[in-house]
C-alpha cells in the first residue's frame, strides 16, 4: 500500500505474471477478459476496480486465516462481497 504501483517486489512480479496468463487463456477461450492491478486498501480498491470495470464477474482468491487473526483483521473477501453488486466466485487452492 505504501509503495503503490512503484512496487518491485518478487510477489508482485508473479502475480501480475500469473494474472497475464490467466487473462489470456480467457481470451482464447472467447471471454472478454482484462486485467489491471490495484494498489491501496483491498476493502476499499477492489470495489472501485469493479465500479471501474464495470465489471460482470468478480473472481476472488481465499486463503484462509484462522478465526483469530480473521476476527481481528477481518476478512477481505466478505467486506467486498458486501460492496459490489455483482456475483462473486471464490476460489482456494485445494488443501493436501
Amino acid at each position: 500500500m505504501v509503495y503503490g504501483s512503484s512496487i518491485a517486489d518478487k510477489e508482485s512480479s508473479i502475480d501480475k505474471e500469473a494474472l497475464n496468463k490467466y487473462t489470456k487463456q480467457l481470451t482464447e477461450m472467447g471471454y472478454n477478459a482484462e486485467m489491471k492491478i490495484g494498489y491501496g486498501n483491498p476493502k476499499r480498491k477492489i470495489p472501485a476496480m469493479v465500479k471501474e470495470f464495470n465489471a460482470d464477474l468478480l473472481v476472488m482468491g481465499a486463503h484462509g486465516h484462522n478465526l483469530v487473526k480473521d476476527l481481528i483483521f477481518g476478512t477481505t473477501v466478505d467486506t467486498v462481497r458486501h460492496r459490489v453488486k455483482i456475483p462473486v466466485l471464490i476460489v482456494r487452492e485445494p488443501t493436501t
